[in-house]
């Protein structure tokens, strides 16, 4: 390890409410919450299939031209990797 450090560890910073994580509709429509549409009532099969891992260099950013240039079906699910 360079400085004598005893891990290679990034650092990363954003607020509470972003990451990996489902949110149910009622998340964002009162409706939906009243009729009781939440993660118990979520189908989990919507959860799984094909996935799409795209590569970004550290020193790029992920902009809308990058994610437009991405030819893949809208059924996908995409996941992000900068190693």
């Amino acid at each position: 390890m360079k400085n004598s450090s005893f891990a290679n560890i990034s650092e990363m910073k954003m607020s509470s409410h972003t990451g990996t994580h489902v949110d149910a509709p009622g998340h964002f429509y009162d409706h939906y919450f009243d009729a009781g549409f939440d993660l118990d009532t979520l189908d989990l099969d919507v959860l799984n299939g094909p996935a799409l891992l795209v590569d970004v260099p550290r020193d790029k950013n992920i902009t809308a031209e990058v994610m437009e240039s991405l030819l893949f079906p809208k059924a996908y699910a995409v996941c992000f990797s900068e190693l």
